[in-house]
């Protein structure tokens, strides 16, 4: 009785600490008096602006929406003279918004999406504009969403749910980029960019504190050596106790923590800068991170009756009404809460650095060499039957090595500018870890009807070399039209080989299954026409086309080899405006697109082998848009509002991808399903997302007060492809609601959140393993995070 009046009281005191929030937010609101935006954030590797420069202000002297230099053409530019579809945020902006990690950068882009299909933490399914989601599941695939560190490729998935601190800014290219950077990504591109080290010693440290006891704290630090070399070193630490209750108490659990989804990670960087002369600097980066907490748990949803027949979709979206073929029902009703038996790690570590150099010369030529290494090691242990029950217990891992090397050179004249270059890229991965273990406790074995534990045990190793040479160029035919075409041609070699050493699930007999290679090559070509008839308005037409290289599936071959699958091709079609109204008060940018995609990879299941594999379905049709709204209404209040719309409709023929199972369309497992017209996974019709800010000064010396309000909005989307409802959320929305005080020397705020306020239940990934085992995985988003910060500037 005592625990349970414990409870109401904290559950109390947060609704008390969220009311407040609220209530604080409206009453900031109400008047329009106070500051806009901060200072614009300067270009990667380039000069720093002039004080008056730096000025977010229009020409007569009122606030105006600050300017944002972005590095997506490989120099620095307005984001607003940029004849590409770009999105992009400062630094300041990301620490407002509170992000932690680079999954979260999704919340406030248009028709950018992320799943979660291995758990949070853990290799993140990005899709930008439908295309995305290859194989998230099988550590030696690369993902549709290029993921970018400094312009720095992050090849492995595990590395692509980085940490977010200490950023200068990011950068969201969507579509096919593959003229100007290193790897063809059909999807597009992010490009997380690290604050560089200043020429005066200082810094900041900031302390968050918030519910199931998160402690996350961070530091960043300039500390220059002399006029030509400057450090900067920077960390982050985040551990909380996570938000999902396990239930269970064995011998086999051996722990007594009671929650899962936990976080426990560090991260640090250090950076050397370097002027070498008056016209070549050289920049030194070397970053490390580790992530050390319980592998993540997911929900369990059965698919049968109490009589054995299956439940429909609708049932089965009852909680608690349905059970697996083995009996077991989560009917507690608590998305939050379920029985483990596995005490599971989630762990992570990468080493990494580059080392980038720029060379001038005096025909205003510039040679850039970017030269990167990178380490990750994972371990992934994991729960999937989510029961009392050690039913399925897969060890997963990976060890990846990578090599990245690119020269460009740069230049131009009066009308022209060009850049032409080469890139290597050699990675080599394999898994230390590639184990399933079926019926590992005498309950489950007794239900199977088996004497013992069934096992797989195998080990696969995968071996990339990537070359490729690119030209870019940008003419301006006259002062206001210019012409922007680039092309780039890649080969690349796979090799694979697989070696099984145990298999008590099916046919294949130890030995070495698979020794084999195979090459892509391909062309990547960009054409713009970019119309610029005003400083505050921008046109353009652009054609784009990518390709993304095929490869092998690694995950369990238990029925047989999982073979590969081949390179895709995608040509894209845009029409876009950028503009800038009342001078630069408000801001519109807006985008419309078409796909033709072709050889599209796609995720599918082979129930023989129980294992994800990559397919190629030869055509897939993507139409949408986006538009960007960015006003200062009145001094002090700024609101930004995002849209996006997509439709997606596979294309192939019946029967050219094998599903089955009773929650897939109730075909009996092994059979074909027609998905001819079917939506992509994680492309919903409709993504709206927006801030609304509002800053007012108490005078007197007494700093300055805000609030800021940041919704998310998702319509019904899919994560299978046969659009199955029981594998798919419906539309929802998400509330972010913050209070901040900064001191008027600026060297001091405080601030309170509270993420995902009104605590939305939403599933951000589901897959079925009904047709072998009974239940459909669910994975829930964050409930809601309430809590507080401390930042100080030195």
């Amino acid at each position: 009785m005592m625990k349970k009046n414990t409870d109401l009281s904290c559950d109390s005191r947060r609704r008390r600490l969220l009311a407040g929030t609220m209530m604080a937010s409206a009453a900031l609101l109400a008047p329009l008096v106070g500051r806009a935006a901060e200072s614009a954030s300067a270009a990667d590797s380039a000069p720093q602006a002039a004080p008056e420069e730096q000025k977010a202000a229009g020409e007569s002297g009122h606030q105006a929406i600050e300017e944002i230099t972005v590095t997506a053409q490989k120099r620095a530019q307005r984001l607003q003279d940029v004849g590409l579809s770009v999105t992009a945020f400062t630094g300041d902006m990301l620490e407002r918004m509170g992000f932690r990690d680079s999954t979260q950068i999704t919340q406030q882009v248009p028709n950018f999406s992320y799943g979660t299909p291995v758990g949070q933490g853990n290799n993140p399914a990005f899709a930008m504009r439908g295309v995305g989601l290859v194989n998230p599941f099988e550590d030696n695939q690369e993902g549709k969403v290029a993921i970018y560190r400094d312009g720095v490729y992050q090849g492995t998935l595990a590395g692509q749910t980085l940490q977010m601190f200490d950023l200068e800014r990011v950068e969201v290219l969507r579509g096919p980029q593959g003229t100007l950077y290193g790897r063809n990504s059909t999807g597009g591109l992010v490009n997380f960019i690290a604050r560089k080290p200043g020429d005066q010693l200082g810094g900041y440290i900031q302390g968050t504190g918030g519910e199931f006891s998160q402690i996350r704290l961070q530091a960043g630090v300039d500390l220059p050596i002399s006029e030509r070399i400057r450090t900067r070193v920077a960390v982050d630490f985040n551990q909380d106790d996570g938000y999902v209750k396990n239930r269970f108490r064995s011998q086999n659990f051996k722990t007594n923590a009671l929650r899962g989804n936990d976080t426990n990670t560090f991260a640090g960087r250090g950076l050397i800068a370097i002027d070498l002369s008056d016209n070549s600097d050289l920049l030194l980066n070397v970053h490390g991170a580790r992530v050390d907490q319980l592998a993540p748990y997911y929900q369990h949803q059965g698919v049968l009756r109490d009589d054995g027949s299956f439940c429909t979709s609708a049932e089965m979206q009852q909680i608690g009404g349905c059970a697996d073929f083995f009996g077991y029902a989560d009917k507690d009703g608590d998305p939050f809460a379920g029985n483990y038996d596995r005490r599971g790690v989630l762990q992570i570590k990468n080493v990494g650095g580059y080392a980038k150099l720029n060379v001038g010369f005096s025909n205003d030529m510039e040679l850039t060499s970017l030269t990167a290494v990178e380490t990750f090691d994972k371990l992934h242990q994991e729960d999937t039957d989510m029961s009392p029950l050690a039913l399925i217990e897969p060890d997963f891992g990976v060890n990846s090595n990578q090599f990245s090397q690119e020269l460009r050179l740069s230049g131009g004249g009066s009308n022209s500018k060009w850049i032409v270059g080469g890139y290597l890229y050699v990675d080599h991965r394999n898994t230390p870890s590639l184990d399933l273990t079926l019926f590992d406790d005498a309950a489950s074995q007794a239900l199977a009807g088996v004497p013992f534990a069934l096992s797989f045990k195998g080990r696969w190793q995968q071996r990339t070399t990537s070359g490729a040479g690119f030209v870019h160029l940008e003419y301006d035919v006259t002062p206001k039209f210019t012409v922007v075409s680039g092309l780039r041609f890649t080969a690349e070699r796979k090799k694979f080989r697989y070696d099984v050493f145990q298999n008590d699930l099916g046919p294949v007999a130890p030995g070495r299954i698979t020794d084999t290679s195979n090459s892509f090559s391909g062309v990547s070509a960009r054409l713009n026409l970019n119309y610029h008839p005003t400083d505050e308005q921008l046109y353009y037409l652009a054609f784009s086309r990518g390709f993304q290289s095929g490869g092998f599936n690694g995950g369990f071959a238990i029925g047989g080899p999982l073979g590969g699958f081949g390179k895709e091709i995608l040509n894209s079609y845009e029409v876009g405006a950028k503009t800038e109204w009342l001078d630069r008060r408000l801001r519109f940018n807006v985008s419309a697109f078409y796909y033709d995609y072709n050889k599209a990879q796609l995720l599918d299941f082979d129930p023989e082998s129980l294992s994800n594999v990559a397919v190629n379905v030869p055509q897939v049709t993507i139409y949408g848009g986006e538009a960007e709204l960015t006003a200062l209404p009145a001094e002090g209040l700024s609101i930004t509002l995002n849209l996006g719309l997509l439709d997606t409709k596979i294309k192939s023929r019946p029967g050219e991808v094998v599903l089955g199972g009773p929650v897939q369309a109730g075909a009996p497992a092994g059979t074909t399903v027609d998905i001819r017209g079917n939506q992509l996974p994680l492309s919903p019709h409709v993504s709206s997302s927006g801030t609304v800010r509002y800053e007012r000064p108490l005078g007197g010396g007494r700093g300055m007060l805000g609030a800021q309000v940041e919704y998310t909005y998702t319509a019904k989307q899919f994560f299978s492809l046969t659009n199955d409802p029981i594998l798919a959320q419906g539309g929802y929305s998400l509330w972010n609601f913050r209070v901040d005080w900064t001191s008027e020397n600026e060297r001091l705020t405080m601030r309170l959140f509270a993420n995902n306020a009104f605590n939305k239940v939403y599933k951000v990934w589901t897959f079925d393993f009904s047709p072998d085992f009974g239940f459909v995985q669910q994975f829930i988003g964050e409930p809601r995070r309430m809590g507080g910060e401390l930042i100080v500037h030195f």
